[in-house]
């Protein structure tokens, strides 16, 4: 055999080597994405959770929300104390200090509505088909491990992107997430920790104020509703 043969024959093995190491790694790390999506789902099925978010700031500063969601019941309660409150069909913005609600349009894309898989939207990956998830995990860029976080078990995904990087800590066992951290390319970086529990909202953390003797508003254009026929019997 000439050289020129065998550096071929070389050169095939190495990229067979390289394209086996490259599909172990990610079979591995879609297998990960897989599992965090199944017990997540699972998670999902219990419908009913309490979850406190802490977003702490560059400079230190923290706030505090907590979401509660029970039997389609969703609501959002923030460090100020004015909250949204969503059901499927209607959804308000309530300041009770000021006694104040304003009607939010359920079709719109509302940030601070309370959905049944809210606290899954968290884990990157998820809301992909899995062919995004493959795609996701085939990325070298990313990373998708098991790490430890305060000496707990848990999965680590940092995802690569143009404008930032997404890190998320997720429990190994439960598929809850723990922490988040974006890194933004301007180097600011915001952090966020999570406290999920499942069954504990009860009724009375959803519920939602008689609003008779409350000013009515309409978000989108801000103009007064006189009436209340909108109005939701607890």
């Amino acid at each position: 055999m000439n050289k020129k043969f065998l550096f071929l024959l070389f050169f095939i093995f190495l990229i067979i080597i390289i394209g086996m190491i490259f599909g172990i790694i990610t079979i591995y790390r879609f297998s990960i994405l897989q599992d965090i999506s199944r017990k997540i789902n699972d998670n999902i099925k219990k419908d009913n959770y309490h979850m406190t978010t802490t977003v702490t700031s560059d400079d230190g500063t923290t706030n505090t929300t907590e979401a509660f969601y029970r039997n389609n019941v969703g609501k959002l309660v923030a460090s100020n104390g004015i909250y949204t409150w969503a059901d499927g069909e209607y959804a308000y913005m309530v300041d009770e200090e000021k006694k104040t609600v304003y009607l939010l349009n359920i079709n719109n894309e509302n940030i601070g509505l309370v959905s049944y898989s809210m606290f899954a939207s968290v884990v990157p990956g998820y809301n992909n088909t899995i062919i995004e998830r493959l795609f996701l995990a085939g990325n070298l860029n990313n990373k998708i491990k098991k790490s430890k976080l305060n000496d707990k078990d848990c999965f680590m995904i940092k995802i690569i992107d143009e404008k930032y990087n997404k890190t998320v800590w997720i429990d190994m066992v439960n598929a809850i997430p723990i922490k988040a951290e974006i890194e933004f390319d301007n180097g600011s970086k915001i952090s966020y920790d999570y406290i999920i529990k499942f069954n504990e909202t009860r009724l009375k953390d959803i519920e939602l104020p008689s609003i008779d003797d409350y000013t009515l508003i309409d978000a989108e254009n801000e103009e007064i509703i006189k009436d209340s026929s909108f109005n939701i019997e607890n």
